[in-house]
């Protein structure tokens, strides 16, 4: 759960639960420890975890599964121009995606009790350009952390929403309905 309001609701209904958070961004841990204090943090990818003691309750996690969007086509096609190409692999190497089967045969072993589900968000953008801003901060941030300076993210990121154009249109009222669709799993153990 990266959402800080998410912990805090943690938190408020459960206050003597010890709360452990995962995540691969050291941002984002810096800015939840700051919002929500008192949840201990561990920079880590959950699916190579590991930890001495045993754990029970109940884990929430929402995983994008965007790995096939246009979105993401776009910017594996951009990154792969000759100008980019080299400096981009390891970031286009980052991009992973196991699939809900995979992410039900690793949990249902680990767990008493699974629920596992899809579903599809339309968050309203204003246009093609808000699409690269909304994951500015996620799935674009490999890229951008490879680029040089400012001009050069500007230049990267210019080329992606001209791609995507054709995938989501604009709707009657100039906006963009872009779909998001994460896989959503609650495991819980010894509860």
């Amino acid at each position: 759960m990266s959402s800080c309001a998410g912990w805090q609701i943690l938190k408020d209904r459960w206050p003597n639960a010890k709360l452990t958070g995962l995540d691969t961004s050291k941002e984002m841990i810096a800015s939840t420890r700051v919002r929500v204090p008192g949840v201990a943090w561990v920079f880590a990818a959950a699916a190579v975890w590991t930890t001495s003691k045993p754990y029970d309750g109940v884990l929430a996690v929402q995983i994008p599964s965007t790995h096939d969007s246009p979105f993401h086509r776009a910017l594996h096609e951009v990154s792969g121009r000759p100008e980019w190409n080299q400096m981009m692999e390891e970031s286009r190497s980052r991009i992973t995606h196991d699939d809900e089967s995979f992410s039900y045969d690793v949990l249902s072993a680990l767990t008493d009790r699974l629920e596992l589900w899809t579903t599809t968000y339309h968050h309203i953008l204003e246009d093609h350009d808000s699409i690269v801003e909304w994951y500015s901060a996620t799935s674009l941030k490999p890229y951008l952390e490879k680029l040089q300076n400012k001009q050069d993210a500007t230049r990267f990121c210019g080329h992606v929403p001209e791609r995507c154009k054709a995938h989501y249109p604009r709707q009657k009222n100039g906006k963009i309905a872009f779909p998001f669709k994460p896989l959503f799993f609650v495991a819980r153990k010894g509860l």
